[in-house]
């Protein structure tokens, strides 16, 4: 269930004054969304005029007791289930209520009437949409896990317990690896450039203080700032990259070692039985 309700958003400009003091400006914005959880005007910073109503009816979750992929049991309140599908809804599978009314697939509930009546394409504030998802019976899914007595558990990493594969997609085998690894891919460089940011915000912090300095002239110690951030920039962007090519180059180095260590022992058993004979 979703509520038309004011959203706040705040913007902060900086400005620097003459000696190295800063001066703060925050802009507080107000417009209206549908969301599922409407904040309180209790805690914006201009509640007056933008007044929340209050939710009338709480988003609900329900769940079958026992479920199955195939002939196996899973235990849903623990397996990381996939985005469920809108379900088509009309006059025989929902009932609206005197107030309500069906569009689409939501049930639309205005708060006015007469000409302060809204629409779902252009509602007024109060007013609430109710929708529902599935994940339909008998879908044809993959599910990951670890087999243990007529049931999928959560397989858990040996060497970390805290890591497990325990999930179900809509998708088939090859495609569902294919999506963990382009996601595993895709957090090891969201990592990575959070590193390079953390570097490049200890480097212009280290640097700081001569920006200061130069404060007692704003325009010279806005443009030395500047310097300093574009330096610092280069500076973090080379220092990760050697770090991330000596972190790659080295996992490299320990798959060929690896395999160099199997090759050779399986040469040397291979000479030594061979000798033997």
């Amino acid at each position: 269930m979703e509520i038309y309700a004011w959203e706040e958003k705040s913007e902060t400009k900086t400005t620097k004054n003459m000696g190295g003091s800063e001066t703060q400006e925050t802009t507080y914005a107000y417009a209206k969304k549908w969301t599922g959880m409407p904040a309180s005007s209790s805690n914006f910073k201009h509640p007056e005029g933008h007044e929340n109503p209050t939710k009338t009816i709480e988003n609900t979750s329900r769940y079958v007791s026992t479920a199955t992929v195939g002939i196996y049991d899973i235990d849903l309140s623990k397996i990381s289930l996939p985005a469920f599908k809108d379900i088509p809804i009309n006059e025989q599978t929902v009932t609206t209520g005197s107030n309500g009314e069906l569009t689409g697939n939501y049930i639309f509930i205005p708060q006015g009437e007469g000409f302060n009546r809204g629409t779902l394409t252009n509602p007024e504030l109060g007013d609430s949409r109710v929708s529902y998802t599935d994940l339909y019976n008998h879908t044809n899914v993959t599910t990951f896990g670890k087999l243990n007595n007529g049931k999928i558990t959560p397989f858990l990493d040996p060497e970390n317990d805290n890591k497990s594969l325990y999930l179900m997609s809509l998708q088939g085998k090859d495609e569902t690896v294919a999506s963990l690894h382009t996601g595993h891919k895709l957090s090891t460089w969201l990592l990575r450039g959070l590193g390079f940011l953390m570097m490049w915000i200890g480097l212009s912090a280290l640097f700081a203080p001569l920006s200061v300095i130069l404060d007692v002239i704003p325009m010279l110690g806005s443009i030395t700032g500047g310097i300093i951030k574009m330096i610092t920039f280069f500076v973090a962007l080379i220092l990760s990259t050697v770090t991330i090519w000596i972190s790659m180059l080295f996992n490299s180095l320990i798959a060929i070692t690896i395999v160099t260590v199997i090759l050779i022992g399986g040469a040397i058993f291979y000479l030594k039985k061979k000798q033997k004979n």
